[in-house]
């Protein structure tokens, strides 16, 4: 099985791939940019909708709701953090060639997927 890193790695190929079937490279590099901006949206509207729900659910002291609202708020912090590190790495080895922008978009926008398809499990906890 693949370590987190090469299921990453795998997947930010996968999605480089498949933006150049068909395309030339500025159409490529559109594809990516037009996945990273999906994502980026899809990952903010899920964090808002969880907040929504902290806030609304009934089944939480006013004190727990609180501690929930500060660990997304925290957890959205290391994310963003995380996010820029590891797609600094991705973007300087990618430099190397004419790649930099399109691997550190594509990057982007597998990170923030997996974190979407994270909050969205976590979600079932409240």
């Amino acid at each position: 099985p693949a370590t987190p890193v090469q299921a990453g790695s795998d997947a930010v190929n996968q999605l480089l791939q498949a933006c150049w079937e068909g395309n030339d490279h500025p159409r490529m590099s559109a594809c990516v940019a037009r996945t990273a901006t999906q994502a980026r949206t899809e990952l903010q509207r899920t964090e808002a909708e969880l907040r929504q729900r902290i806030q609304h659910t009934s089944e939480r002291s006013r004190a727990q709701r609180q501690h929930l609202l500060r660990s997304l708020k925290a957890s959205a912090r290391t994310h963003a953090t995380y996010r820029q590190a590891m797609c600094a790495q991705r973007r300087a080895l990618a430099s190397l060639g004419n790649g930099e922008l399109d691997n550190g978009l594509a990057c982007e926008a597998v990170l923030d997927r997996q974190r979407v398809q994270a909050l969205q499990a976590d979600a079932g906890y409240l």
